[in-house]
């Protein structure tokens, strides 16, 4: 995906978050390993609560496909609250530089991957970005 496009929202096969989306709100992008993995389950599991508190927009992403990202979405009942979005070739995993080769352990074979993280922004403007230290495959830095 190139910077300028956006990923595709697994309910339909049309472009949902836009920059004008993200725009007079508070909204979160989290990048997830693998979905159906535990630790990135938990992890998901915990934006529900961010988004009764503040978040007007949350966007969960992976390196996976559409269908995958709807069937995960499904299985953890986030309905709306949550849009749970694809990066198929991984084109946004590299420009936001949160990419990690999955390959390394070879019994995964899992290829690149994102890192698992949150970014905050208010009006369209980055404000923070965390980075989950429990990860199930990698060793990730800070909270």
């Amino acid at each position: 995906m190139h910077p300028s496009r956006t990923s595709t929202e697994t309910t339909s096969l049309n472009p949902s978050l836009s920059p004008a989306s993200a725009r007079e709100r508070e909204s979160f992008l989290v990048g997830v390993t693998a979905p159906f993995s535990p630790g990135c389950t938990r992890f998901v599991k915990r934006l529900k609560s961010a988004r009764e508190k503040t978040a007007e927009v949350i966007a969960c992403f992976a390196v996976s496909d559409v269908f995958v990202m709807r069937a995960w979405g499904e299985i953890l009942a986030v309905g709306e609250r949550v849009m749970m979005l694809c990066d198929g070739l991984g084109e946004l995993t590299r420009a936001l530089g949160v990419s990690l080769n999955g390959a390394v352990k070879a019994c995964l074979g899992l290829g690149v991957r994102s890192r698992r993280f949150c970014l905050a922004s208010f009006n369209g403007v980055i404000t923070n970005v965390d980075f989950d230290e429990e990860s199930d495959f990698f060793p990730v830095i800070v909270h």
